[in-house]
């Protein structure tokens, strides 16, 4: 039976998008099931505004019995087009059996769809709520499992990307550190560095929002090199709804900023707990039993994540990020975490790389972000 892929124009039909890699990963170690409700809300548009804001479309190929067999999302960035003066287009939420044909059928869907929207250039797999969320496909290290928000999939992923002929762009890398372990040395060269450059690390203020957001926003603003091709700085009401689900789900002794003694802000790091050791064991559902399991479960996990690491440039070098994370780690080790991670950073910012290795990193995972020319490939 030849593949074909099929457009998702029904509620019916979206339900099964979201089911099916419930079931590719059913009893697989890496895997951690999000839940369905959270993703039902984000392919019908109701969270998330990637897909809401954006023409998209989904595709499920099918065996012979109905049952799907593999999904993609593909999308116009009307955003990143605007900004960068090229149509560009992204695919996300890929998952295929381990099947040529399969994964072929949904490509050339895929591709077509945004070849006859004009688009150029497709990027992918991007994340479908502009977070860390399916976005890269991994490409190293498939034993540790996932940590919050941070993509798992199969690896021959990325041996169907590459025979349908999508180069790897941007390779996104994860830091491995052992908080519950104190480099005496290397909080001394963070207590010279605050006191030679003139600068202290403060916990977002949760209680100012507009405050911490204005803040946030312009370190974005300074920090983000206009030659990223893929990532422009977030307007400040995408900073203001970052700042309010920070507060929902991020205490605020786990976000730090940077001053200078004057009161600019300079650097920021937010990190969260690995809600990931607790969604786990929930397998999707909030209900029966999940809402139970959640709140017996979220105090015994011992591990966070970095989720954003920016340092404006001239104070680049100067220790901005070991003094974050110095900070953040003594609030873990009194807390009961044991390692954390930072993540997801790409090769381009080789600034960041060689500051979080500088600070106790340790390289451990690899994401890759495709790319694929149209134009070259042709119709």
């Amino acid at each position: 039976m030849k593949a074909v892929a099929e457009e998702v124009t029904t509620r019916r039909g979206l339900r099964e998008f979201v089911e099916f890699p419930y079931r590719l990963y059913r009893g697989h170690h890496g895997w951690v099931p999000v839940l369905r409700s959270e993703m039902m809300a984000i392919v019908s548009g109701r969270a998330g505004f990637v897909l809401k804001d954006n023409p998209h479309a989904f595709f499920v190929t099918h065996d012979e019995k109905g049952r799907v067999l593999g999904r993609i999302a593909v999308l116009v960035d009307t955003k990143l087009s605007a900004a960068k003066g090229v149509q560009y287009g992204a695919f996300t939420l890929f998952d295929v059996v381990d099947d040529w044909d399969q994964a072929k059928a949904l490509l050339d869907a895929g591709t077509g769809w945004l070849r006859s929207r004009g688009v150029h250039v497709v990027k992918g797999p991007v994340s479908p709520t502009n977070g860390d969320d399916y976005h890269g496909m991994l490409a190293m290290n498939f034993d540790d499992p996932p940590m919050m928000y941070t993509n798992y999939n199969r690896a021959y992923y990325n041996a169907f990307m590459q025979r349908y002929s999508f180069t790897v762009d941007i390779r996104l890398g994860a830091w491995r550190f052992d908080v519950g372990t104190v480099n005496d040395h290397r909080e001394k060269l963070v207590q010279k560095a605050m006191t030679r450059y003139h600068y202290h690390v403060d916990n977002a203020d949760m209680g100012n929002l507009e405050g911490t957001a204005c803040d946030i926003k312009r370190i974005l603003d300074e920090a983000i090199p206009v030659e990223w091709a893929d990532l422009t700085p977030p307007s400040i009401e995408d900073v203001r709804i970052m700042v309010r689900d920070m507060k929902k789900f991020v205490r605020p002794e786990m976000v730090a900023i940077a001053r200078t003694d004057e009161g600019r802000p300079i650097g920021l790091v937010a990190s969260s707990p690995d809600y990931n050791q607790v969604f786990r064991r929930m397998n999707g559902r909030l209900f029966p039993f999940g809402w139970l399991t959640f709140l017996l479960y979220r105090k015994r996990i011992d591990a966070g994540r970095a989720l954003v690491m920016f340092v404006v440039p001239d104070y680049r070098y100067r220790g901005v990020p070991a003094a974050m994370f110095s900070k953040l780690f003594a609030w873990g080790r009194t807390h009961g975490y044991r390692v954390a991670e930072g993540s997801l950073i790409g090769e381009e910012n080789v600034r960041s790389w060689r500051e979080i290795e500088g600070a106790g990193g340790i390289r451990y995972k690899t994401w890759y972000l495709y790319r694929m020319d149209l134009d070259a490939q042709g119709s």
